[in-house]
């Protein structure tokens, strides 16, 4: 005690290292603890995933059910969504080739006109897309197919001649399948589920027969129009509100790729040489002929001065940007909704 006395500096440096090294041997305690049982937890961890792994799979039938259960409800909602859409998109109408081709010349005529009021310039001989069928009759089974895949194509061509673009650069449209004397997606859903009932009719050589995959039918077929347009900002936006509506437009399209680019490339040069001419008024003056005596000595009126109006001079500022317009490449897909063909009950 009286060394702490006399040396009370000393001893307060010593008493703070006991106190930290007591402090440092309880923290590597408790973390030499805390390190074991998180040990411990790990390797039953380890354990208990490696069991899982070696393990089996053996579904319960209580799990087999309620996917079965899941899987037919999933299957009901999308069957009554495929009947809404059925019924929202227009009807196929039956129609003979003769009377399509009627319809499609009577047509092209009446947009030429009603683009010519309009002030929207359209391809040479612009037909549709449907070129082929004004010089030729189509098949007598594809007229019904082609008259909704036409209908779909003027409504989307009025659009863009409503809405006020400048003009139509290109415009072209992708075949249907019967016109490259492919079965059709309904034909071709009922080829299947007819193999898909000859498949289920053959029984399996030397046992019992496997469960066939059931198959997804196809029930959409996309068609799709591809144009190059010139117009302003407003016009576009507007053509595309109206494809993007389904109250405005009765099919259902999608846009699927839009490619904007403005008209001129290059801007203006800063040095750009520009034309001048003189404000000043042009004053044509004629000589007054009051002194001149006339034939019979007597002397004559002045003849009036004539000032004209100045000419204008040339714009002394070039627009930048807001002249010129926009070149619009768009490719738009119609969906045709296909009702599924029912499933044989052989």
């Amino acid at each position: 005690m009286d060394w702490i006395r006399e040396n009370k500096t000393l001893a307060a440096i010593a008493g703070v290292f006991l106190t930290g090294a007591i402090g440092i041997g309880a923290i590597l305690l408790m973390s030499h603890f805390s390190y074991g049982e998180s040990l411990e937890k790990l390797s039953a961890l380890t354990s208990k995933v490696a069991t899982q792994e070696r393990a089996s799979i053996y579904p319960s039938q209580e799990n087999v059910d309620t996917l079965a259960q899941k899987v037919s409800s999933y299957e009901e909602g999308v069957g009554k969504l495929g009947d809404v859409l059925l019924r929202l998109q227009p009807k196929t109408e039956d129609i003979k080739d003769t009377e399509f081709q009627a319809k499609l010349k009577e047509e092209i005529a009446a947009v030429r006109a009603k683009a010519d009021q309009a002030k929207c310039t359209l391809p040479k001989d612009f037909a549709f897309g449907f070129d082929a069928y004004t010089r030729q009759v189509p098949a007598a089974a594809a007229a019904a197919e082609l008259k909704d895949y036409f209908d779909s194509v003027n409504s989307i061509v009025a659009a863009v001649i409503d809405n006020g673009v400048v003009g139509i650069d290109t415009f072209e449209r992708s075949e249907l399948k019967i016109e490259k004397g492919e079965p059709a997606a309904s034909e071709e859903t009922t080829t299947r589920s007819e193999s898909k009932a000859k498949s289920k009719s053959k029984p399996k050589a030397g046992g019992k027969q496997a469960k066939p995959a059931k198959e997804i039918t196809k029930v959409v077929e996309r068609r799709q129009v591809t144009m190059t347009l010139t117009t302003d900002q407003r016009p576009l936006q507007a053509l595309m509100n109206i494809l993007a509506s389904p109250t405005k437009m009765p099919y259902f399209t999608v846009v699927r790729n839009l490619r904007v680019e403005n008209e001129k490339q290059d801007g203006p040069l800063r040095n750009m040489p520009m034309t001048t001419a003189s404000a000043e008024p042009a004053t044509t003056t004629e000589p007054s002929d009051a002194a001149k005596p006339n034939g019979d000595g007597a002397a004559t009126a002045p003849k009036v001065e004539v000032i004209s109006a100045p000419k204008p001079l040339p714009p002394d500022a070039v627009a930048v940007i807001g002249g010129e317009k926009l070149k619009v490449y768009l490719e738009v897909d119609i969906v045709k909704f296909v009702a599924p063909a029912p499933e044989s009950s052989e």
